[in-house]
This record gives structure tokens, C-alpha cells and sequence, in this order.
């Protein structure tokens, strides 16, 4: 059976070798594409450009912590046959990348070397290789190939890897911290846009904020206050009064990821900064403090430290058997997360699945569901490493659920 990636090869193949438009070869559509394709994808160059621009936010976007009226952003244009991909690098100022670094790694990658467009994999396999972070011009350059393909196929890209366009999961439309009568504007502009809606916190009108929102529609809210919440007893006080809030809006579920010690102002990321025992510590704290405020119904990567501790010492067997043991008592299922695992084969890493950590997690009694985090579109293509997953928690005998319980049924 074919991938998508070898699905897509072969349909390029076919309209290399025909002369037709890969619009009717994928599709079965009779119109011919204007576009007409250099045989074998042989003789022809693409050419890459990129210049810096600043998006003019159509609002002021405020958070805790700030507030900002443009966004710093990268345009990427590859050309190739008189067919033009487009890209770009968006860098909210948190994320520590900038215009300059984003453009002195773009000055690096030179992609005349290749010939064909199509040699996705061996394109974005170099541009990955030129250094091991760089993800927003990384990023980039994939999307810029990736809408230069689609348009020589003459097929969106949902089409192209067979997928049904109805299903496309909702992302969210993020509503920053303004007065009512803003709020509500924005809210209005885009509530028929968007399925889910995510709503900064922080400030001293939280509640306002979400009453506000609630005003105007009753779509799904998803909470950002990781930046606001600095006082560790607000931030119980909020939890406990957005429950309450979850019950009255009757949302379906809230998934836990433990990205930071109560906020990311004074705390780092902890699958970059667990590196020491205090850092490991506070991890336990805030993810055991998480599942205790009843408020969640899964706990992401629960062995995330492991992105950056340098091994699972007796300090881990100990945090993990708490983490465990308090997920097991809650009856919390935590995720097998699998979105890690091409990245830790291509650098022959082992961070999560962490087998020690799920050892723990089988002799505690808990269960798991298998979550992809799908942040790269190639995880999409492949069933391997779900299957592996599979089997391994098997080997494990961890009992596996395929679907979360609902609030309502806490």
C-alpha cells in the first residue's frame, strides 16, 4: 500500500511522463492546467527569494505582559518554471527567533542544486540539516515548496494526500485583552470564521473577559493564561471558577500540557530547561497540581522533562511514580505521545516515549491514548509509528482508550 508521500511521486511521475496537467491526473477532471510541467522534473532551477515584512495587526493585541500593534514576519518565494510557492516566517517576539536570524539562515540554503521540486523528503531533509533550530525559516521553506507543488500539480494539498477537507480540524481565532465594547467587535468579526475561540487572560479583568465573549457567542473558549497568572492562589481561584464555567458552557473536554511552572513569565519551557533538580521538581509539582484541580481530562507527554534531562536518574523514577500514581488515582488518562519519535530517530535521540517512564506508568496501573501532536504535516502520512505504538503499549500491558471522557461525566 502506498504512503502519500510515494502516492504523490508517483502522480507527479505520471504527469511528468504525459504532458497533462496534474490536475486531471489526480483529479479526473477534464479541464487542461495552464500549467505545463518540464518533463522528469530534469533541466529546470528553482530560485528562492526572501525579504522581510511587517504585518499590521487589524487590532491592538495585548496580553499579560504587553501589548503589540505588528507582527515581524519573513516572505519566502520559490520559483521554479515560471510557478512561484509562497512561504513566510511569522516571529512573535516570545518565540526568540528575529527578521535577522530567520534571513541569515535563509541566506544558506541553496536550493538550485535541485532539480526537481518534487524531491520533497531530500530538499527538506538538507534545509533541516543546516542547523538544529532555525524552525520558523525552516518552516518557511516548507510551506513555500509545498504550495509550489501543489500548483504544479495543479490540486490543493488535501486533494493531493486524499484527505476530506470537511474534516480539517478547527484551529483557533485568539482574542487579546481589551475593554468590553473591543472585545465584543472582535469577537463579532470573527465567531462565523472560526469554530474554536482562544481568549488571553491575565490582567484584572479576567472574568470580564470571558463574560464579554459569552455575550456575543457561544462557540468553545480555549483559556491562554500562561503568561498572566503569576500569583500561584489567583491561578486556583481562576481554575476553579472556569470549571465551574465549563459545566454552565457544557465544553466536551480540556487537555493538560505541562509546558511551564504556573507561568511562562518567570519559568522556561520544560522540555528545554528540565535540566537540573529543581527544574525536575517543579515539573512533579505543577503536573500532579494540574490533575488534582479536576479540571482536565488527559495529561499530554507526561514524560516531557525528558526532552531535556540528561538521563532518567533515580530522581526521575521517583517524580514519575508520583505523577503515576496520582494520574492512576484520578483516573486520568496520559498520552503516549508519538510526535517526537521520527525526530528522535533522525538524531539518534531518546527522549519521548520515554520506556522507563512507561514501565512506571504500567506497574502504577494507569492507562494511555496515543496522541500524535501532529506540529509537521509528514507525521500525517504514515500509520508506522501509531502501529508501533500500539504494539508497544500491548508489550506493556497498559490498557489503551481511543477516546476521552467527557466533563459531564466527571
Amino acid at each position: 500500500m502506498q504512503n502519500r508521500r510515494d502516492f504523490l511521486k508517483t502522480a507527479a511521475l505520471a504527469a511528468f511522463g504525459s504532458g497533462l496537467v496534474a490536475r486531471q491526473a489526480l483529479a479526473g477532471e477534464s479541464l487542461l492546467s495552464t500549467i505545463h510541467i518540464n518533463k522528469l522534473g530534469l533541466g529546470g532551477k528553482m530560485k528562492m527569494t526572501f525579504f522581510p515584512y511587517e504585518l499590521k495587526l487589524r487590532h491592538v493585541f495585548t496580553v499579560a505582559t504587553y501589548s503589540r500593534t505588528t507582527t515581524p514576519d519573513v516572505q519566502v518565494e520559490i520559483e521554479y518554471e515560471g510557478v512561484t510557492g509562497y512561504g513566510e516566517a511569522s516571529m512573535p517576539p516570545y518565540l526568540g527567533e528575529t527578521v535577522e536570524s530567520v534571513m541569515n539562515f535563509l541566506g544558506k540554503v541553496n536550493l538550485e542544486q535541485f532539480s526537481d521540486p518534487f524531491q520533497l523528503d531530500d530538499i527538506l531533509s538538507y534545509v533541516d540539516s543546516l542547523s538544529p533550530k532555525d524552525t520558523a525559516a525552516k518552516a518557511a521553506v516548507d510551506i513555500a515548496l509545498h504550495d509550489l507543488v501543489g500548483k504544479l500539480l495543479g490540486a490543493p494539498w488535501y486533494k493531493i494526500w486524499g484527505l476530506n477537507k470537511e474534516k480539517t480540524p478547527s484551529t483557533t481565532f485568539t482574542i487579546g485583552i481589551d475593554a468590553p465594547d473591543v472585545v465584543r467587535a472582535k469577537t463579532k468579526e470573527c465567531a462565523d470564521q472560526f469554530n474554536i475561540l482562544k481568549v488571553k487572560l491575565g490582567r484584572d479583568n479576567d472574568k470580564e473577559m470571558i463574560e464579554t465573549i459569552r455575550s456575543v457567542t457561544d462557540l468553545p473558549i480555549a483559556i491562554d493564561a500562561n503568561q498572566g497568572w503569576t500569583d500561584r492562589q489567583y491561578a486556583l481561584d481562576m481554575i476553579h471558577w472556569l470549571k465551574e464555567k465549563i459545566k454552565e458552557y457544557q465544553l466536551d473536554y480540556i487537555l493538560f500540557g505541562n509546558h511551564h511552572y504556573h507561568t511562562d513569565e518567570k519559568f522556561p519551557y520544560f522540555g528545554h530547561h528540565t535540566e537540573n533538580l529543581d527544574m525536575l521538581e517543579l515539573y512533579e509539582e505543577s503536573a500532579i497540581e494540574g490533575m488534582e484541580s479536576g479540571l482536565f481530562c488527559c495529561l499530554a507527554h507526561p514524560d516531557l522533562f525528558m526532552r531535556s534531562y540528561p538521563q532518567f536518574d533515580r530522581h526521575c523514577k521517583l517524580i514519575s511514580r508520583h505523577i503515576c500514581r496520582t494520574a492512576a488515582r484520578f483516573h486520568i488518562p496520559l498520552e503516549y505521545n508519538i510526535g517526537y519519535v521520527a525526530y528522535n530517530e533522525a538524531h539518534d535521540l531518546q527522549t519521548y516515549p520515554c520506556p522507563d517512564f512507561w514501565h512506571i506508568a504500567a506497574n502504577e496501573g494507569c492507562t494511555a491514548i496515543i496522541g500524535l501532536d501532529a506540529h509537521n504535516n509528514k507525521d500525517l502520512e504514515t500509520p508506522v509509528y501509531y502501529n508501533r505504538a500500539i504494539e508497544e503499549l500491548k508489550a506493556l500491558k497498559i490498557q489503551r482508550v481511543d477516546s476521552l471522557s467527557l466533563i459531564t461525566n466527571h
